[in-house]
C-alpha cells in the first residue's frame, strides 16, 4: 500500500518526520579532550542519499521561531546569542534512510530476518512506505525506505538550515502526522530499552 507523503514549507521550519536530500555528516575524529592549540581537527565526511528528522516536534518550532525572527525590524542575531536562548537546540537529530537492498546488504539479512524488518516487527527497524509527494505531485518516493535507529546522527541546526539555503541540502518530503508520530515513537522505545545479560542467574544475588 502506497502512502501520500506532504510536502515541505520551504519558508518554515524543518518539521519531525521530514525527509532531506543529500546531506553531508562532518564527523570528528579526534578525541573529545581539549585540542593542542596548534591542532587541525581530523574531520570525516560521510554522505547520505537521503534521511529523516526524528528530532521532537515542539523544539524545531520554536528554535526557528527564534532563529528566524517574523518582524522585519528584529535585528538578526548572531551565533553566540542564539547559543544563549534556551529555546534554541544546538543539533537536529536525523537518522539515514535506507533502500531495500542497502539495507539487507549492510546487515546481512536473510529471508527470515527482513520479513520482520518489513513487517516493522523487529524494534531496531522501521519501514517508510514508498508513495507521491503531495496529492497532484508527479514527484514521489519510488520504492520502501528503511530506517535503522543505531544510525541516527546529529547535525549542527545552523549547518542544515546554510545548506538548505544554499541549496546543497534538498527538502523532499514529509511524513503526515500520524505516520511521523508512530515512527518516533518506535525510535524512542528503541533508544529506552532495557539489555539483559544472556545469563541473568550470573546477577542474580544468592543466599
Amino acid at each position: 500500500m502506497s502512502l501520500t507523503y506532504q510536502r515541505p514549507d520551504l519558508g518554515g521550519s524543518l518539521r519531525q518526520g521530514e525527509i532531506l536530500k543529500d546531506v553531508w555528516e562532518l564527523r570528528p575524529r579526534d578525541p573529545a579532550g581539549e585540542p593542542a592549540e596548534d591542532s587541525v581537527p581530523k574531520i570525516e565526511p560521510i554522505y547520505h542519499p537521503l534521511a529523516i528528522i526524528v528530532a521532537a516536534a515542539c523544539d524545531l518550532e520554536q528554535d526557528f521561531k527564534v532563529r528566524f525572527p517574523a518582524a522585519a525590524d528584529d535585528p538578526p542575531r548572531t551565533p553566540e546569542a542564539l547559543e544563549l536562548r534556551h529555546e534554541t537546540i544546538p543539533y537536529i537529530t536525523i537518522c539515514t534512510l535506507f533502500t531495500e537492498e542497502e539495507i539487507r546488504k549492510a546487515r546481512n539479512l536473510n529471508y527470515e530476518r527482513f520479513k520482520l524488518v518489513r513487517q516493522n516487527d523487529n524494534p531496531r527497524y522501521h519501514k517508510l512506505r514508498h508513495g507521491r509527494i503531495g496529492v497532484w505531485s508527479s514527484t514521489s518516493i519510488e520504492e520502501p525506505l528503511f530506517l535503522d535507529f543505531r544510525k541516527a546522527f546529529a547535525i549542527p541546526t545552523a549547518g542544515i538550515y546554510g545548506a538548505i539555503d544554499t541549496g546543497d541540502i534538498v527538502r523532499l518530503a514529509v511524513l503526515p502526522p500520524l505516520f511521523a508520530q508512530d515512527l518516533v515513537q518506535r525510535y524512542h522505545s528503541y533508544l529506552s530499552r532495557v539489555g539483559l545479560p544472556d545469563d541473568v542467574t550470573a546477577t542474580t544475588p544468592q543466599g
